[in-house]
Order: structure tokens, then sequence, then C-alpha cells
């Protein structure tokens, strides 16, 4: 997923030095931090624990998990546990009547410690010693002797609602493995945390099919995990799954078209450079600058809410953006020293104080993360005639889905144009999708 992956912690971002105005955004926080839904969302790991895990009786099972696939103890029953949560393998492997028999680390790894890109080797867990398979490193999906011995997969990631997150291609790769072999696969369902409610972006073309962007989807396609399993089958986007047995564990009091989709519980950050749920919602606006010149604040305390580099004329292109007026958003001239960290060893520009602009999101059910990423590269791209900005196209291209958007943004043509050119195809996939979805 590309500059981005599990929980950076405090110790892990001591030498992120922000000069100015460099910390998350903080109108965002106060509007989530805020909602105080009459209800909590139990996700689908959780309901299976309600249940539990009654399901698997009998079954050998294997999961597809990582750091973030927390269940609350106050559901399991019984006396409070002295820790808020237990993590999904541990609740399986106590639980009466199940065989955890595999486990399964996406991109960043079981335990969410892997930087961006970073290979992941295969491991033993050390508090259940059960096997763990790496499906980020020489392979991408579980071979066949993986699931030799499995009766049913289980995949809980928490997914962020974008294309590129890689999440969604394991959990893709993994139910094709799972129908080659008879094994039965359940998505325990998480909240899409994009509060857009609708989609947004370009559809991917057929050419630009890869890891990054494996289905024909806009960069935000406004379904759960759980829901885009059912599109994947149903709309046969990889062969074979028409065998496949599939079930999807809903969430219980989830609310699409709310911040964070009204679920009352902390953000665990699937992958590190999402630190906070604010920089999942302005992740989609700036991953583009990883196929740039540009720092996306990468090795600061903000990855992906902030944008730096030493040419860059800041004060020139917050006035741009300004002039745009784009819903819910707000930016204003910071500077930023990116400095190395545990996820991000080497990050660009390490050790400069660099000018740049932040983003702030003031209204998050109005803000069109895709569409402001639009006008910022195309703002750049005119304030900064002469300087190299995309310089490795092929890699823009795949995160856009479409190589016609790197070509739009170059020749100078008006962003809204771009912008406008999406609704038509979004309207009919918004249709397309509607069978799929499980939640109002």
């Amino acid at each position: 997923m590309l500059g981005d992956g599990s929980a950076e912690t405090d110790e892990d971002r001591t030498g992120s030095t922000t000069v100015e105005s460099g910390g998350e955004s903080s109108t965002a926080s106060t509007l989530i931090a805020n909602i105080e839904p009459e209800t909590t969302t139990i996700v689908g790991a959780e309901v299976l624990a309600q249940e539990n895990f009654s399901r698997f009786s009998g079954k050998r099972v294997g999961v597809i998990v990582n750091h973030a696939s927390q269940i609350r103890t106050e559901l399991l029953g019984g006396e409070r546990q002295e820790a808020e949560t237990i993590h999904l393998v541990d609740a399986l492997a106590a639980a009466e009547g199940v065989e955890l028999v595999a486990i399964f680390g996406p991109e960043h790894g079981f335990r969410g410690t892997g930087a961006a890109g970073e290979a992941i080797v295969d491991e033993t867990d050390a508090s259940t010693g059960v096997e763990v398979f790496s499906l980020y490193g020489d392979t991408k999906a579980p071979s066949d002797a993986m699931l030799t011995d499995l009766d049913v997969l289980v995949y809980d990631l928490q997914d962020v609602g974008a294309r590129y997150y890689t999440y969604i291609s394991t959990m893709g790769l993994a139910m094709a493995a799972a129908a080659r072999n008879d094994v039965a696969f359940v998505v325990a369902d998480r909240p899409n945390p994009q509060p857009l409610a609708r989609p947004s972006g370009v559809l991917r073309s057929a050419d630009q099919e890869s890891f990054v962007s494996q289905y024909p989807v806009p960069t935000l396609y406004d379904l759960t995990a759980g829901e885009l399993s059912l599109a994947i089958k149903g709309e046969a986007w990889l062969d074979g799954l028409d065998r496949l047995a599939l079930d999807v564990v809903e969430m219980k009091q989830w609310n699409r078209a709310e911040p964070w989709g009204n679920p009352n519980r902390p953000w665990v950050p699937p992958s590190p450079g999402l630190p906070t749920i604010v920089s999942a919602l302005t992740y989609p606006a700036l991953v583009g600058l990883e196929a740039t010149t540009l720092s996306f604040g990468q090795g600061t305390s903000n990855p992906f809410g902030q944008l730096g580099a030493p040419w860059l004329r800041a004060e020139e292109l917050a006035a741009a953006m300004e002039a745009h007026a784009l819903p819910g958003l707000e930016v204003s001239v910071t500077r930023f020293e990116p400095e190395p960290t545990i996820s991000a060893p080497e990050p660009r520009f390490e050790g400069q104080t660099v000018p740049g602009l932040r983003l702030d999101v003031s209204d998050p059910s109005r803000f069109d993360a895709v569409a402001a990423g639009m006008y910022l590269v195309h703002e750049i791209v005119r304030l900064h005639p002469g300087q190299e900005v995309i310089d490795r196209p092929a890699m823009f291209d795949l995160l856009a889905g479409s190589a016609t958007v790197r070509q739009h943004l170059l020749s100078g043509k008006d962003p809204g144009d771009l912008v406008e050119g999406w609704s038509q195809p979004l309207e009919a996939f918004d249709r397309a999708m509607e069978s799929y979805r499980l939640y109002d």
C-alpha cells in the first residue's frame, strides 16, 4: 500500500520534528471525537466471539489478520478481563472445539511492524505456537500446501476503503486460493472509515491491474471489505470464485453515513502510515505523491496529512488551493523536517526543513480526498514550470487507475473537468454495487 503500514508508536516518532503546524488535523480530530453515538458498532470478529465461535465448531481454522484484529473483551462474557481487547488469534486459540491451524500475515506482517513494501517472512506465533505464513513476499496468496489442513479461512483486516490499499488484494487472492482448495472463506467485516459515502475517482482501467490496483473499481469504492468480497465473487473479478463458499459476518449497529462509521471505538492504525483516523481520510489525497519528487509527510507525526519539498512555493500553492474552495478542506502553510522512524527508515528529505502545505479536514462528510489530490498535483505542476514533479509515471498511473489522469494533470487542463468526467461511470458503478451493500 505504498508508503503505508501499521501502528507507529510514540517511540517511533520521537525523531520526527514538526517545525510549524506539522501535527495532525485538529479540526477533523475534534469533529470525530465529539461524535457521541447512542450505539457502539460491533464488528464481525466480535459477532463471532459473541457466538462463542460456534460456526467453527469442529473446524480447522486459518486466519488472515494483523495487530488491528482486536476484539473487546467486554463482549466475551464472564468477568471483565484485565485487558480491554484481545486479539482474534488468542480468542480463537482459547475457543472450545475450534482448532486454530494457521495464521496468515498481509503487508507489514502479522504484528504490523514491517515497513511499506518490506518483504515479510514466515514465522511462528510466540503466543499460540501456530505457524504464521507471509502473504507479502515471495507469495501474495496462500499456496495449496498452506491450505491442505484447513476447513475454513477467516479474513479480519481493517480496510481504509481505497483501491490501492493492498489488504483487499490479499483478500481476493486468498478467496481464489480457498476456492481452488474447497476451503470455506469467512470475512469478519469492519467499518469503511471513508465518510464520503459515495464512490470517487477513476475506475481502474484493464491495463493498470496490479497488486495495488487489483479490481476494476474507483479509487474510493464505498464498500466494506465484506461487501467488496461479495462484489469480487458476484462480478467475477477474479477467476474460479463461482465454487467459493463465502460467508460475510455482518457488523451490528454500523452507519456508513457518519465519520468513522459511528463505531464509538478507538482507531487502531492498520498500517504505520495511518496513525490516526484523520490520516486515513487524507491518505487518498496524498498517496499519489509517493510517485513524485515531493514528501507526503513520511517520517513526521503527520504522514499523508502534509506535503512539501525544498523547491515548493508553499504560500502560492496554499492560495491556489484556497481559491478552488474545495468542500470540507482547509489548507495552511507549514514547515517540517522528516526524520527516520521504524516504519520510514529513509524518509525523503531526511534532516531537511522543507516548506509545505498541511491539510485539515473541516467537514469529513463533504471532503472528497481524491478530487483534492487532483487539484493539488495540478497546482504543483502549474506553479513549478520546469520542475520534475511526477518522477515515477508508471507507479502514478497504477495509483490513479489510469494513465489518462497523469496526462490530464501534466497537460495543464482544468482538474475540474477531470473530476466531472468521473460522474457517469461512478453512477453506473454505484448502481451495480447496490445489490452487494449490507448496511444503510
